[in-house]
């Protein structure tokens, strides 16, 4: 749906949660986003596993051996800063993870959400 945005171009962000689930559902995650050109990720949101043995760069690494585009970010600030240097007017940024709405915040200066509640 994305795609059909009136966009200059379209920027997609992912964040997988859980260890768990990323171990299990390894190839659902790469077919989905091997057309997805190019697919950002950061580091797997997890902060209950014991096993961390799977990583989003082994996501990335088997979307890129299988001809797609994937960009892995080790941490959600260098994420920022990469997309800090390639957004520009027109674009169209699609985040997608439980940890990453703060990136889309900062890059708005959205700050509403961080006021008390009374």
């Amino acid at each position: 749906a994305a795609r059909h945005l009136p966009a200059k171009r379209l920027w997609i962000c992912f964040q997988p949660l859980t260890h768990s689930r990323v171990r299990g559902f390894f190839d659902d995650f790469v077919d989905s986003m091997l057309d997805v050109r190019p697919i950002m990720m950061s580091e797997i949101y997890d902060d209950r596993e014991k096993d961390t043995s799977i990583s989003s760069k082994d996501i990335c690494d088997r979307i890129n051996e299988l001809g797609g585009q994937a960009e892995f970010y080790p941490t959600n600030e260098m994420l920022e800063e990469h997309l800090r240097r390639i957004i520009e007017p027109g674009d169209v940024l699609l985040i997608m993870g439980v940890d990453l709405r703060n990136v889309g915040d900062r890059l708005t200066g959205r700050t509403d959400h961080m006021k008390p509640v009374v």
